[in-house]
């Protein structure tokens, strides 16, 4: 189960989601230009649920906005 977070950087907040670490190293998945953190919707569920998994929309991207 993936959780939603915000992040405020340098006048923009991004915005994410994460899954459970316990203690290991996440895969982070970063979409490319005018994508969002959903374009990783299927690959995330296709995923074994015990990998810690993030993914953000990177800014002015999906609902992270813009410095």
């Amino acid at each position: 189960m993936a959780d939603g977070f915000a992040i405020a950087s340098d006048g923009a907040q991004l915005i994410g989601e994460r899954s459970e670490a316990d203690g290991r190293h996440p895969l982070v998945l970063i979409h490319g230009f005018s994508g969002s953190r959903h374009d990783w919707t299927a690959v995330r569920k296709a995923l074994p649920a015990s990998l810690p998994v993030v993914s953000s929309d990177q800014r002015g991207c999906g609902e992270s906005t813009g410095p």
